[in-house]
């Protein structure tokens, strides 16, 4: 198994899963989310399954993608993009 010289922190691809997650469950409706969130999810384990990251980079990539997704909803809302 490969392991990885250095954190990655965070982690990019976890990051932008959970971004798009974020976006995805905003616009297509709160019955779709399960779907987003474990394709997201899916996405951000495996960076750690096949040890490209540690699971602290993986962690944070999910959070700092939900914070940027988030923000981006409001500022599309706010410019009447919705």
């Amino acid at each position: 198994m490969r392991k990885p010289l250095t954190s990655a922190f965070p982690s990019g691809h976890a990051s932008a899963a959970a971004f798009t997650a974020t976006i995805l469950t905003a616009w297509d409706g709160r019955r779709s989310a399960p779907l987003w969130w474990t394709v997201a999810g899916t996405v951000a384990t495996s960076r750690a399954y096949v040890r490209i990251h540690h699971a602290s980079d993986v962690v944070a990539g999910m959070a700092v993608g939900t914070v940027l997704g988030m923000t981006a909803v409001r500022v599309l809302r706010r410019v009447g993009i919705s």
